[in-house]
């Protein structure tokens, strides 16, 4: 049955953008693999700078539609399959891609499976118990978070020729996954920024920087990366401390 007014270009246009965010998401898990298959770590890098682009289009559609006034139960059904495209299985593809070459395959599988299934269970319990969909806040890290650190992680530390890390950095990623992931189904409380213009605006322009460097200037890019690092674990391990849910 369709919504009344569903294709009302108000309507429309935030769940168009939801699209592309989910277009950007899939590009993502395809040039992952496409990697894996021999295709080049420049593919590996590629797919994390397509979860940083889905990252402002899924921040800019839900703003869309409230300055639009386009809000629509369909466009929320919508979102949540692309949270779960672009920030738990896009990034669970590339942490298998890019760590543990060496071991067996059960064991490489086991974290990138952890990441989807702790995504997919905190975007579960915020659809279920929080109607105002972030409006006050969250409980538990947001799943965009882990999926920028790892974005971010391969960016910044993993560098041509190579595939992957190295052993020192391997090891710090990987702790990082497990901590953000578990994060993510904490009791923790945690402010809902994208929905912020004043923060919005800046995660806009971070992920611009990110493209530009990365094609004009990889290693100022790698710093970049590196600093945005910085950013991401400040804001899961030190915000909880200063934030209360309203």
């Amino acid at each position: 049955m369709k919504q009344p007014g569903l294709w009302h270009w108000q309507q429309l246009l935030p769940c168009f953008v939801t699209c592309l965010a989910l277009l950007a998401a899939s590009g993502s898990i395809l040039a992952g693999m496409q990697g894996m298959a021999g295709g080049g770590v420049e593919l590996f890098r590629f797919a994390a700078l397509l979860i940083i682009l889905a990252l402002v289009l899924d921040g800019l559609d839900g703003n869309l539609a409230r300055w639009l006034g386009g809000q629509t139960v369909f466009g929320g059904e919508l979102d949540t399959f692309v949270d779960l495209t672009a920030f738990g299985i896009a990034p669970a593809v590339l942490v298998f891609a890019v760590t543990l070459q060496e071991q067996n395959l059960m064991v490489r599988m086991l974290l990138p499976c952890l990441v989807i299934l702790l995504g997919a269970l905190r975007l579960s319990r915020f659809k279920a118990t929080d109607p105002g969909r972030g409006s006050g806040g969250y409980t538990g890290l947001p799943i965009t978070a882990n999926a920028c650190w790892v974005a971010f992680s391969v960016l910044a530390l993993v560098v041509p020729p190579a595939s992957g890390f190295d052993n020192t950095t391997e090891l710090f990623f990987l702790a990082g996954v497990v901590l953000l992931s578990f994060l993510q189904v904490s009791g923790f409380h945690y402010p809902a920024v994208s929905k912020r213009l004043l923060f919005f605006i800046p995660t806009v322009m971070i992920a611009l920087l990110s493209w530009l460097l990365s094609l004009l200037f990889p290693p100022a890019a790698r710093w970049f990366a590196g600093m945005m690092l910085l950013l991401v674990l400040g804001y899961s391990l030190l915000v909880p401390f200063f934030y209360r849910n309203p």
